[in-house]
Order: C-alpha cells, then structure tokens, then sequence
C-alpha cells in the first residue's frame, strides 16, 4: 500500500492486540442515595449503576439524619458503602455538640467507610470560619480515632481548608476532595496530604 507523504518516516500503528473490549469498573465515591429524588426507583437506579459498570457506590452523609439513614440503607448490601458527617452549609441549622458521640457511634456501624463530606464552605457571606472550623476540626478528630478517610467539601475556602488539614489531619489516612475547585496551590497541597481530588 503506498503512504501518504505525511505517513512517509512514520513506524505504522501496531496492530491492536485482542478485539475483546475492556472489562473496567468504576466506583462511585460521591452519591446522595437518601435524596427523595429517588424515592420511586432508587433500587433500580443501583440496579442501572451496576449494569453500567459502576459498583460500589458509596452514600455520603451531610448532617445527622442522613448519616443515620445511610447506615440503615447500607447494612448488608453488597456494593453498597456509606459515610457519617457533617456538610459544611449544614453546620448552623444541623450542628450541636452533643450530636458528636452519635456520629462516632454512627461511624463505627459495618459499611461505613468514611468520615464525610466535611470541610468548609465560605460561598455565601453567612458563612463564617468562626463557626464551621470547630465542626470541622471535631469531625477531623473522629476520623483520626476511628481510623477513617475524609470525604472533604471545600468551596472558596482553599487557605483555611488546607491550613486545618495541615493542623490536625493524619496523611496516613486519606481521602478525597470530591467536586474539586480549588487552584493548582491547593491541589497540590491536598495531594501532598495524601487525599484524591474528584
């Protein structure tokens, strides 16, 4: 066959090795599977989540009910994982102290794999440091005890959200920044702390 000038010096492509498609799975680290969107079909929601390739799925917590509900909704379902924690936005309406031992009883129940989603949320000019790093550095210590990845939220809140980490997290431990948006400072900073960005 004769080449194209452009083709002319060029090795030619190898030939593909099999003609059989990749088996490849996903894994869903970030679901809100409580949301009443899928009240009528959530099942068959995993059901087409597995058929298309992505199992496990893992349910994330953002304040004490759903925590609470994505420990009943996991227990012995295959595939299925969940997280306890508190969402950043949450903190004023959801937030009280003494709701800390129930998280952490909450968080030693099978199934649950992480601390999460956690971190901080300065996007709306209500939000204040003052009151969400306690929440914050309380659910980073529940992971430390538990020995626990985070599920970490940070939106325009890059310096205290890393300066926290760099406080008190334990590297060892990992995780993930899910929905990131930070800059390149902060990404790097974030995989220097050993989490994913997603």
């Amino acid at each position: 066959a004769r080449r194209t000038k452009s083709e002319q010096g060029r090795a030619p492509l190898p030939a593909p090795r099999s003609t059989q498609s990749l088996d490849v799975q996903f894994i869903d680290t970030h679901v809100h599977l409580d949301d009443t969107r899928y009240n009528e079909d959530r099942e068959a929601l995993i059901e087409r989540a597995r058929a298309a390739g992505v199992s496990p799925l893992v349910t994330i917590g953002t304040h004490l009910a759903d925590s609470r509900w994505n420990v009943a909704f996991v227990a012995g379902k295959p595939g299925l994982y969940g997280t306890v924690g508190i969402h950043p936005e949450m903190v004023g309406e959801h937030w009280r102290d003494s709701e800390l031992a129930e998280y952490e009883a909450l968080s030693k129940a099978p199934g649950i794999v992480a601390i999460g989603e956690v971190g901080m949320d300065f996007h709306r000019p209500e939000f204040k440091v003052e009151q969400q790093e306690p929440v914050f550095r309380a659910m980073i210590d529940l992971a430390k005890r538990r020995q626990l990845p985070l599920v970490i939220h940070n939106r325009q809140a890059d310096r205290d959200t890393i300066r926290i980490l760099r406080d008190d997290w334990d590297p060892t431990l990992g995780g993930v920044f899910h929905c990131f948006a930070g800059d390149a400072q902060c990404a790097r900073e974030a995989l220097d702390l050993n989490f994913d960005l997603a």
